[in-house]
């Protein structure tokens, strides 16, 4: 039997920004537990220089105050980050797709993975 993989969002009821101004992200605990690096490409999405913080929202509205911290080219969320990861009890393999406002905030939305039998018994009448 072959496996499909079906990915969803959980959404924002809010419009979002461009395409570009997003990207996804897997939680990996022994990588990103204390810090999370954004990927090199987003950079261009930052001010110069670079805010001290941001926010990171998710669906519920709740929001936590994250430093951001520039090592050399790579910019990481760092002081904050940690409280994020305990609040929502991240796990390795947690796919988080962040959306960036280019306002110092960040929506951020989880992406859910459901297997071939969740989807056949979705699909029976």
């Amino acid at each position: 039997m072959t496996n499909i993989l079906i990915v969803a969002t959980l959404l924002f009821p809010m419009a979002a920004p461009d395409e570009d101004q997003r990207f996804i992200k897997p939680f990996i605990s022994h990588k990103s537990a204390k810090s999370l690096a954004i990927p090199l490409a987003f950079n261009e999405y930052f001010p110069d220089p670079l805010p001290n913080t941001v926010e990171l929202l998710d669906y519920y509205g709740r929001s936590w105050t994250i430093r951001m911290k520039k090592r050399g080219e790579t910019v990481f969320l760092t002081v904050g980050w940690e409280n994020f990861v305990k609040d929502n009890e991240l796990e390795d393999g947690k796919m988080m797709e962040f959306i960036y406002d280019c306002d110092r905030t960040f929506m951020l939305s989880y992406l859910v993975m459901a297997g071939l039998a969740s989807l056949e018994s979705f699909l029976k009448p």
